[in-house]
């Protein structure tokens, strides 16, 4: 029986050529939107990153705009204590991370 399927001239149909094009296609498509997703979150996660560490740079070189605030901290017994601190970092973006030194 193998022999016999080995032997035949007969090639792949239409249909059969279409149905792979297209399990093709699909895949690649997939495999597309996964790598631009990839891209994009690597993106922001460098911009993320280059932020934080220029406002980090400002922060131990005490330059740019610093004002002034108070982080709270918690401790163990349940207390919490102010401590004041120079923020770094641009304003207008609330969502950013921010740069601290301690005052003193």
């Amino acid at each position: 029986m193998i022999f016999k399927k080995l032997r035949s001239n007969r090639g792949e149909t239409m249909v059969e050529m279409l149905v792979s094009i297209a399990l093709l296609v699909l895949a690649m498509s997939i495999l597309a939107a996964a790598l631009s997703s990839a891209y994009s979150i690597t993106q922001a996660s460098r911009n993320a990153d280059e932020d934080y560490y220029e406002d980090l740079s400002a922060a131990e070189l005490k330059e740019g705009s610093g004002t002034s605030g108070k982080v709270k901290i918690s401790r163990s017994g349940g207390s919490e204590v102010n401590v004041p601190v120079e923020i770094y970092g641009n304003e207008s973006d609330l969502g950013s991370l921010k740069s601290y030194s301690f005052k003193g």
